[in-house]
């Protein structure tokens, strides 16, 4: 049974519109999220570093806009440029203090760059690519495809589930925040209730999910849950966008033999800013992650 967030004034207004994005006009948000992950990701530098990196905080100041590719619209293609970047990321015992020239490199990458969402008319995000990045190598293409695993999560505040109008309470059956970070692809089944209530001009939405996760020919697979809340304006957009996962590994997963495994978690936020409103990041760098991480007794066969 999935439950709804409580709203925080008194009874909902069943008369919702149908909710669209506009993405003709270009609109600047900030995006911060905070991921923990149950197994290291590399972080590979362009040249001879590598780190492994088990959480992570990227913030972003972005520009996105639509094209006008797909006619008649039944999805989008959004481009997002960086016009600032923070990333700070935690890595396993053994690389601590070695991590600031690659998340320094990967800040000077993406810093200018853009990211391209295909969008669906009913809010899901089913393509996240970054096509300016170039690639001389393998090694490059391997750190390219590490920067779009991240600003993945920075996508998700931009998927919103999204109804035709006329009812408050509606499901959806896919969610960006129910995937792994795998270049492999992830298997999901997932479930969610959204309901929106009319608050002063705008649409308050919110969501609760639950599905499973499985990362392309991995042993481990995740219970997914997620929360999220917005305020949307009609026919624009949302101002703002929070929302959470908690994802936990089943029983018969590798990284659970023998240990009750490490979670996966994430958090979030998305907020419109003003067209000259200016944000400060903070800086990119390393910071020392406590809690516990896995150990070589997980890595083999696991990986994603």
């Amino acid at each position: 049974m999935l439950f709804l967030l409580p709203f925080a004034n008194a009874e909902p207004d069943p008369a919702i519109p149908r909710l669209d994005w506009d993405w003709s006009t270009p609109r600047r948000y900030l995006v911060e999220t905070e991921v923990r992950l149950p197994l290291f990701i590399w972080f590979r530098a362009a040249r001879n570093r590598d780190v492994r990196v088990v959480g992570f905080q990227l913030r972003a100041v972005l520009e996105c806009e639509g094209t006008d590719r797909y006619d008649p619209a039944r999805k989008d293609e959004v481009f997002c440029r960086f016009e600032d970047v923070s990333l700070v990321v935690g890595t396993q015992p053994g690389d601590r203090g070695l991590a600031s020239l690659v998340v320094d490199e990967y800040d000077e990458v993406l810093t200018g760059s853009s990211m391209r969402m295909m969008v669906q008319d009913r809010g899901h995000i089913v393509d996240v690519a970054m096509p300016e990045l170039a690639a001389r190598n393998s090694r490059v293409r391997g750190r390219n495809e590490t920067l779009r695993q991240l600003v993945r999560f920075l996508a998700m505040g931009f998927e919103l589930p999204l109804t035709d109008g006329g009812d408050d309470l509606w499901l959806s059956h896919d969610s960006l925040l129910c995937t792994m970070t795998t270049s492999r692809g992830t298997t999901s089944q997932f479930e969610g209730v959204t309901r929106g209530a009319a608050r002063e001009g705008l649409i308050e939405l919110a969501s609760h999910g639950r599905g499973l996760m499985t990362a392309g020919n991995d042993l481990n697979s995740y219970t997914c849950e997620t929360t999220a809340r917005a305020f949307y304006e009609p026919d624009v957009g949302p101002l703002r966008h929070t929302w959470e996962m908690l994802g936990e590994p089943t029983p018969s997963s590798a990284i659970a033999w023998g240990t009750a495994g490490y979670p996966y978690t994430q958090r979030g936020g998305l907020r419109r800013l003003k067209p000259d409103e200016v944000v400060d990041l903070g800086v990119t760098g390393e910071v020392l992650l406590g809690g516990a991480v896995e150990t070589a007794l997980q890595a083999g066969d696991a990986r994603p």
